[in-house]
């Protein structure tokens, strides 16, 4: 299981990793299998996607389509009659399959239990925003950040795709205001690039901390805005606070004093927060951190929660 925040990368690794796999190992079948329902483009829209595959029903039938092309497919696959011939393909033929953006699928607490029927020999690899961490036979990876380094390489790599001098030519110090508000999230950086082509650095500072334009809006949308809907009213009033939080340590106690909640209910939100990575916990030093990008998102809705309550 790929797990991480919107726009981290998740996608993009497991593409990576099963073209190494498929290059170093035999596999006798392959397929993807997408439940993303929209996608953010390089220029900040947001696309629907034709045909996502949020039901189990629709996952076996690209399942099927992909690996038994040959195969009659079962006229219902709802019932457990269905996907037998699936079923013993996949545990008789070595097949690798990735199901991209787990946590939009329905029932998925159904669909994982079938999905270990089909293992072994055949491998899944999952990505999700949301962390999957009390099922069993999952290997969880959290895809970080990238460096300040690494993404500041990606802006100038952009910037030469899209032959945006002066992006091109611009030094560290010029770029570093935008990595300490988008942090190393590759999605926004792709958007930051982009909106360069024909913005200046400072217009796009005062966009992403305004919330300013619609790309930028969409941004937020894309990452947040299903997370931030899930979330109780405690765990909204943990998220809002963690930027205080963090600046004086961002321990559960720290946490639980700036947000005069009591600390079993700041460890429950906590555990609600980190489920769909909002949240880092850093176990080494008992204390807990958030994304550079997520920071700026967070202020801007403390902005629009004060005018709020002001009007």
């Amino acid at each position: 299981a790929i797990e991480g925040i919107g726009g981290i990368g998740k996608t993009a690794l497991a593409n990576s990793l099963l073209r190494r796999l498929i290059e170093t190992e035999h596999y006798d079948g392959i397929a993807w299998v997408s439940a993303l329902p929209v996608r953010l483009d390089a220029q900040g829209t947001l696309q629907p996607q034709a045909s996502p595959a949020q039901t189990i029903e629709s996952i076996l039938v690209q399942l099927y389509d992909q690996l038994l092309p040959n195969l009659p497919r079962p006229a219902s696959l709802s019932e457990a009659s269905g996907s037998a011939a699936l079923i013993r393909y996949l545990r008789s033929a070595n097949c690798l399959i990735v199901i991209d953006n787990l946590e939009t699928v329905a029932e998925v607490e159904r669909l994982l239990p079938l999905l270990r029927q089909m293992m072994n020999p055949s491998k899944f690899i999952l990505t999700s925003r949301k962390n999957f961490y009390g099922e069993s036979e999952l290997s969880h990876f959290s895809v970080p950040e990238l460096s300040v380094e690494h993404a500041l390489r990606l802006i100038r790599h952009e910037a030469a795709v899209r032959q945006t001098y002066h992006l091109q030519t611009a030094n560290d110090g010029e770029l570093l205001p935008l990595f300490d508000l988008v942090g190393g999230n590759p999605l926004a950086l792709h958007l930051v690039a982009g909106q360069l082509h024909v913005h200046s650095i400072q217009t796009l500072l005062t966009d992403l901390r305004e919330a300013r334009g619609q790309s930028v809006e969409n941004l937020y949308t894309y990452i947040y805005v299903n997370a931030w809907n899930m979330l109780d009213e405690a765990a909204r009033t943990v998220l809002l606070f963690m930027p205080m939080a963090t600046e004086l340590g961002g321990t559960l106690e720290q946490i639980s004093i700036v947000t005069e909640l009591k600390p079993a209910t700041v460890r429950t939100t906590l555990d609600q927060l980190l489920l769909f990575n909002l949240i880092q916990a850093i176990p080494s030093q008992n204390r807990y951190t958030i994304h550079s990008l997520t920071r700026t998102f967070l202020l801007e809705q403390v902005i629009r929660w004060k005018l709020k309550r002001t009007n």
